[in-house]
Order: structure tokens, then C-alpha cells, then sequence
């Protein structure tokens, strides 16, 4: 195991005292029975708009390909490449809850979209929500059959979205639609995609590797992990590797494809974590009970502080960052008003 801690600065020490408050909270689980039968359906649907905007949807693929590799990037708007060498300064929130709802929402997962989008999925309701980033705004609800968690961006111009005991299939052919619903071992939580199969966490500690059929391919035991919520696929082919966040254990853990561990990540600033997304060489990383969003170096391993609650982060759940327009996406889990709302920051250079 990889302590990260050596070396910091001394703004972690806010962040250690800042999160006491919360010791031994917890975020609620679920449970359902399993079954081990994996069987493929079409799901029925429903999709809400919220606006009259009848131009066909985009691709929901960011980079306008068919690929799962990193997404290709407009270079001329990028800032910086180095998260740590960021300012990140707080701009108006996005409402996410539509006016004629009054459940507070359970945001589980983001994903970047082309077309200044932003794809969450919300327990609550049972919804996978889209958002303008050019208007801030909700545009459109797709309901799905269960309780949705982690998604990913799969070949085929399409997401595939961890829905209770299966494994629920996003497409877009003119119009956003549910495809094929392949039913997994049981409740999963966070899925990733290389190369012709998906990677999935269970609620029960399992990690799976399975085929585009439901085929069980793979599996790591409960001996490794309590609580791997969420995953991210980082790199491509021979270099790709696989990120863990256990809530639980509060570590991150890197697997091969044939999910071996390879390291595991912990640092005392980083406590209870959640979501995880990959920018580069670098993972963000949600740390829910430690009240801050931390950066992973995936050459050196070491971790630092991007953001916590000097600037106005508390239990942040999701997280996503977008290159082309130099912002960073939050969500948190809280109880109370802020879970409807996506934080937005913008990035400067520290040198400006």
C-alpha cells in the first residue's frame, strides 16, 4: 500500500480538522435479492423535456468517435493539463430538480457529453437527467428500471448505467432511447469499459469483468474491497488500468485488465471516497467525509488537495471535469437543498 501523505503541504491539516463533525456517517445503502441468471431485455421507457428545442440530439460520445479511449480534446482551450497547477474559483450553481418535483435528489454519477452536456443519473427519482452547460439548465428525464449508479461511455455512440441488479444501455439514434438491459450477479455500483467487455463493482466487494453478453469473464472477492462504489478505466490498450474507490477502506486501487492489483493509493486528507474521474495522468477523486476533492498523480502516486470546504465543498459525491471549457462539475450528498444543485468552478492558471 502507497501512503500518499509524505510531503504535503500544510492545507491538509484543515482539511483533517474540518471533517470530524462527520465521523461515522454513512450513506445509506440498498439491497435486493440476487440472481445469478444473466438474461438480455429491452427496458420500456419514458423521457420528460423541459424545453421545445426540436433539433435531433447530439452524439453522446464527447468525442464525437466511437471509441472508449479518452475522449480527443480541443487543445487551443486547454488551460493547463496539470490539475494541481489550477485556481479554481466558484461560479452559479446548476439546478438540477425540475420545478414540479419535491424530492430532493440522490445524483449518483456524471458523465461530459458532446454538445456542452451533462449526463447524471438521480436514485430518487429513478432518472437519468441532461443538462445545457450553455444555458444551465435541465433539458430532458429518461426513466430507468431501478436505482441507477455508476455509468460510462461505451462504443456505438452510446452509456451503459448500472441499474440495480443489471446493467441498463443508453443509445441515441435521432433521439435518446433505453437499449438492451443485461442482467448482472446482483446489485451493481460502479461499470467501466475496454475493449469489447465492461468492468463492474457490486455492492457485495466483488469486481466482475464481463462480456458485452453478461459473460463472467473475471472475478476479484470480497477480500479486496468492502465498499467499491465507483471505478474509472484509464488509458488505452496495453497501458489501460482500472481505479477503485472503496468508501469503506478509504483507498484507491489500481487493477490490470485481468483485474490483478497492481498498487493501492491512501492518504489520511482523503476520507470515505466516492466519485472518481480521470483527467490525463490524473485521477480526481471525491472525498466525501474528509470534505474536499483531491487529485491522484497516476505516475507518481502522490495525491493533493484541489479543493475543500475554504472553497465550498461538503460531502462531495460525483465529479467531472471538462477540458474544453477549463470547468470543474460537482455534486455532493447532503440532506437538504444542496444535493439539487451541480457546483461549477472555473480554472485559471495559479500564474494569472
Amino acid at each position: 500500500m502507497i501512503d500518499t501523505s509524505k510531503g504535503r503541504g500544510q492545507r491538509y491539516e484543515h482539511s483533517r480538522r474540518s471533517t470530524t463533525q462527520k465521523e461515522g456517517e454513512k450513506i445509506p445503502s440498498t439491497s435486493y435479492p440476487a440472481t445469478k441468471t444473466v438474461v438480455v431485455i429491452q427496458a420500456t421507457q419514458k423521457i420528460k423535456t423541459f424545453t421545445t428545442n426540436t433539433v435531433p440530439e447530439p452524439s453522446l460520445n464527447p468525442s464525437g468517435t466511437q471509441t472508449s479511449a479518452k475522449p480527443k480534446q480541443k487543445t487551443q482551450n486547454i488551460v493547463s493539463n496539470d490539475l494541481t497547477r489550477l485556481k479554481f474559483t466558484s461560479a452559479p450553481e446548476i439546478l438540477v430538480r425540475p420545478p414540479s418535483e419535491f424530492r430532493n435528489c440522490w445524483l449518483n454519477d456524471i458523465l461530459l457529453l458532446s454538445g456542452d452536456r451533462l449526463l447524471l443519473n438521480d436514485i430518487s427519482t429513478r432518472t437519468l437527467k441532461i443538462i445545457d452547460l450553455k444555458t444551465s439548465s435541465l433539458t430532458s428525464e429518461v426513466n430507468v428500471p431501478g436505482m441507477p449508479w455508476g455509468m460510462c461511455h461505451i462504443p456505438g455512440d452510446k452509456v451503459a448505467i448500472c441499474v440495480s441488479q443489471s446493467i441498463q444501455f443508453l443509445e441515441k439514434r435521432g433521439k435518446l432511447f433505453l437499449g438492451k438491459n443485461i442482467k448482472v450477479d446482483s446489485d451493481c455500483r460502479g461499470v467501466g469499459y475496454h475493449n469489447g467487455n465492461l468492468i463492474i463493482s457490486f455492492e457485495s466487494g466483488n469486481v466482475q469483468k464481463i462480456n458485452m453478453e453478461g459473460k463472467v469473464l473475471a472475478t476479484i472477492s470480497t477480500s479486496s474491497f468492502k465498499n467499491p462504489w465507483h471505478l474509472k478505466v484509464v488509458g488505452d490498450d496495453q497501458t489501460a488500468a482500472i481505479y477503485v474507490s472503496d468508501f469503506e477502506m478509504c483507498t484507491i486501487t489500481k487493477l490490470d485488465m485481468n483485474l490483478i492489483t497492481l498498487e493501492t493509493f491512501k492518504d489520511p486528507a482523503l476520507r470515505k471516497p466516492l466519485g472518481i474521474t480521470a483527467v490525463g495522468n490524473q485521477l480526481i477523486i471525491c472525498g466525501w467525509l474528509s470534505h474536499n476533492i483531491m487529485c491522484l498523480d497516476l505516475q507518481s502516486g502522490n495525491m493533493t488537495e484541489l479543493l475543500g470546504m475554504v472553497e465550498g465543498i461538503a460531502s462531495p459525491k460525483i465529479v467531472c471535469y471538462s477540458l474544453q471549457q477549463n470547468k470543474m462539475y460537482v455534486a455532493v450528498f447532503e440532506n437538504g437543498d444542496a444535493n439539487n444543485y451541480v457546483k461549477v468552478y472555473n480554472t485559471t492558471p495559479k500564474w494569472n
